[in-house]
């Protein structure tokens, strides 16, 4: 597990399972929240112990691919987190080797974050990597305050003077419109 999660996600996940909750089989009670007990007397050591010990699991996974980057919720710079919601999304899936995925992850988080910050109406940004194969799936889902954002994002990201990696992120990944979003991110390449 440490090669899919940070240890703030771990300490959060302990003490406050119910902060994100996965809608699957196994993991949500009848009552909507975590079947996962909360451990309030857990000392700060053993909680630090434990943390670690999940972080040390890393046996087969793409490294630091998870909670290293933040952007405010919304697109631009002068918003205030939680201003606007994404109503409409598109999903993309692009194959990648590690080494790509690597690149990927280091573009990011040196100019990609800047770069997708400038698109108005992107107001969220989950990063999901499949790696039970050898070429990676990264499954990128991008969150707009409505269809016209959408438009004018794809339009934009195909133009000629858009960055490459948002230009081929947008061409190569096969995809879909939803009007709902998807559970479960990478937030090291999410906006929250």
């Amino acid at each position: 597990m440490g090669s899919h999660h940070p240890a703030e996600y771990f300490a959060e996940a302990i003490i406050n399972p119910n902060a994100v909750l996965v809608d699957g089989p196994g993991y949500l009670g009848p009552d909507g929240r975590s079947v996962m007990p909360a451990y309030p007397d857990m000392t700060v050591a053993q909680l630090a112990n434990l943390v670690a010990y999940l972080t040390s699991l890393t046996t087969g996974g793409d490294a630091a691919m998870h909670a290293r980057h933040v952007m405010s919720q919304t697109g631009g710079a002068a918003a205030t987190p939680g201003t606007a919601e994404a109503s409409v999304f598109v999903v993309l899936v692009n194959q990648m080797t590690s080494a790509q995925l690597k690149e990927f992850d280091q573009w990011f988080g040196q100019t990609g974050l800047e770069d997708l910050k400038s698109f108005t109406g992107l107001v969220s940004l989950q990063t999901f990597v499949n790696r039970s194969t050898q070429k990676r799936e990264l499954v990128t889902v991008f969150g707009f305050e409505d269809a016209g954002a959408l438009q004018d994002f794809l339009t934009q990201a195909r133009a000629p003077d858009a960055p490459p990696e948002i230009r081929a992120l947008v061409r190569q990944g096969a995809g879909g419109i939803y009007r709902s979003t998807l559970l479960y991110k990478a937030p090291g390449l999410s906006l929250p």
